[in-house]
């Protein structure tokens, strides 16, 4: 019987140099407990902070009133609505990957963000978008959509379940602008959508929510969600704050492979640690051409970048 995650070191390729490959099993541990588990191996000592695993101003915000609590589950109920977009007979998904990997110097994130006033995952998302609409436009036009939707895992980690294994997100789906148009406009269009990811008492609710909301109502909205022509493209990120060591020797990358289940067309997920952020990109082979996305995110970042001036002047 194979062990619940392991933990295997490479080394002997250069002086005071190792790669560490870390495995488990999604039914075990989500991102935010991997990270949690990294941090406790290789960060500085215990009481140096709190772990990047919960999510900040996340917990103390109080209970979300009623018309909070309300407005989450219609949020939720209309992400589950079908669409349809890459459940095509003429192109069906194959359940093959690709996997491939793109760095992004951790300072562009952050300058574009803040020059936009969004965020890094706004950036990240906005990219993503842009990248498979410009994809789709040559290769999958029916998938070439405006809006275009995307799952984004919503971390509900709290303080007192850091350690706890299993899974403690909620697979949220956004409506982003899709179609064509460039790259600064699309990141401006997409804080709209992305504004109840940003906002506590939305977390919180969902919260409460998925801890407290009779079964059978969950059990509906994650049947919904995982139709067929209801799947879509997921976009994720982590963020790593602590530095990390092995040996007394710092740790420089990650290099993450994240999961994509079948009926995913593609699942990318951008780890934030130190200078250099790598976003993990799993395809579908069965995507024409698609081996470009990554490519077309990173092009999409460094587009917003060179609109930084125009940024404030509207569209």
């Amino acid at each position: 019987m194979r062990p619940p995650w392991r933990l295997v070191v490479l080394a002997g390729h250069a002086a005071h140099e190792y790669c560490l490959v870390y495995l488990t099993h999604h039914s075990v541990q989500d991102a935010g407990n991997i990270v949690s588990v990294l941090e406790t191996l290789f960060g500085p000592d215990e009481g140096s902070g709190p772990t990047s695993s919960t999510v900040p101003r996340f917990e103390g915000t109080g209970l979300p009133g009623p018309r909070q609590v309300l407005g989450t589950v219609a949020h939720t109920w209309r992400g589950t609505r079908p669409h349809g977009l890459w459940t095509s007979s003429a192109q069906p998904l194959s359940g093959r990957r690709h996997t491939l990997w793109q760095d992004m110097p951790n300072r562009l994130l952050r300058e574009t963000a803040r020059a936009y006033g969004a965020t890094r995952n706004d950036v990240h998302l906005a990219a993503l978008t842009h990248a498979i609409s410009q994809w789709a436009a040559e290769h999958r036009p029916e998938s070439c959509r405006d809006p275009l939707p995307m799952m984004v895992p919503v971390n509900l980690r709290t303080h007192d379940e850091t350690a706890l294994p299993g899974n403690r997100f909620f697979l949220a789906r956004l409506d982003l602008p899709g179609g064509s148009m460039p790259a600064p406009v699309r990141l401006r269009r997409t804080l709209t959508p992305t504004g109840p990811l940003k906002d506590p008492a939305y977390r919180q609710s969902l919260y409460r929510l998925t801890r407290h909301a009779p079964r059978t109502l969950l059990d509906q909205v994650i049947a919904r969600s995982a139709r067929p022509d209801s799947l879509t493209a997921v976009g994720s990120i982590f963020t790593v704050r602590k530095p990390l060591r092995y040996h007394g020797d710092p740790v420089h990358r990650f290099a993450p492979i994240i999961c994509c289940p079948n009926g995913f067309p593609l699942a990318v997920g951008l780890f934030l640690y130190g200078e250099t952020s790598t976003a993990s990109f799993q395809i579908d082979s069965a995507l024409t051409g698609a081996e470009a996305i990554p490519r077309l995110w990173r092009q999409a970042v460094d587009d917003m970048a060179a609109g930084v001036g125009a940024a404030v002047g509207g569209e």
